[in-house]
């Protein structure tokens, strides 16, 4: 017999009942996150197709919306989707930058204060940017 296992036989039947019990919970959590998980993707799509049913044959500002996009063609839109990420993305990056600069600003003028105690700043700004009184 195991050192650290049930001695008898109802301490074998706990044990057996538990490990039926945690077996149980690690299904349904697996069914729960797998609802949860691509129910997030499914629900959008769903919404949108019940407020298109709602709107179906009624003249609407969302009708004239749908003229209006339905003259764009899938290049186009791929276009104008890849040109918003790109922006997107440069807008994040840039962020993230002078988020970084600002992080290392205290760090840098002291080393270069140490390295020569009379320079002069830049007037930067601790994100790096341009001074505002110097734009004037």
């Amino acid at each position: 017999m195991a050192k650290n296992g049930p001695k008898n036989l109802e301490e074998k039947k706990q044990d057996l009942a538990f490990r039926r019990f945690a077996k149980v919970v690690d299904s349904i959590t697996t069914v729960v996150h797998s609802l949860v998980r691509y129910g997030g993707v499914a629900l959008p799509f769903f919404f949108m197709y019940k407020v298109a049913e709602v709107l179906a044959g009624k003249t609407t500002t969302a009708d004239i919306g749908l003229k209006m996009f339905g003259s764009v063609t899938i290049t186009e839109t791929v276009g104008y989707g890849l040109g918003l990420a790109g922006t997107l993305y440069g807008l994040k990056e840039r962020k993230l930058r002078r988020d970084k600069t600002e992080y290392l600003q205290d760090r840098i003028q002291k080393l270069e204060k140490q390295m020569d105690p009379n320079r002069s700043t830049s007037r930067l700004t601790k994100r790096g940017t341009t001074n505002p009184m110097d734009k004037e």
